[in-house]
């Protein structure tokens, strides 16, 4: 039983994240890249020690909430970002 309410909650995360990511809604920080801008949440962002620091920090992104992604390509961005919220 205790492996079926752990698969269960594997799957809630997984449907909820990929709701978030979908849905968009209630953002709090932008994400820009090449021509893009896409909304995002801090909160799931965090999950990579590198937002979280640029965030929490008194550098530009910390105040502005915008993250300037020069560094790779859209699909790339795109990827890590569902990563971070659907966690496959």
């Amino acid at each position: 039983l205790p492996e079926m309410r752990s698969a269960e909650t594997a799957a809630f995360r997984e449907q909820f994240g990929r709701s978030l990511f979908a849905k968009r809604s209630f953002p709090d920080v932008t994400i820009r890249w090449e021509q893009i801008a896409i909304d995002a949440h801090a909160c799931v962002l965090a999950r990579s020690l590198v937002f979280e620091k640029m965030l929490q920090s008194s550098m530009t992104e910390g105040s502005t909430r915008v993250i300037q992604v020069d560094d790779f390509a859209a699909d790339v961005v795109e990827g890590f970002l569902e990563l971070l919220y659907t966690g496959t």
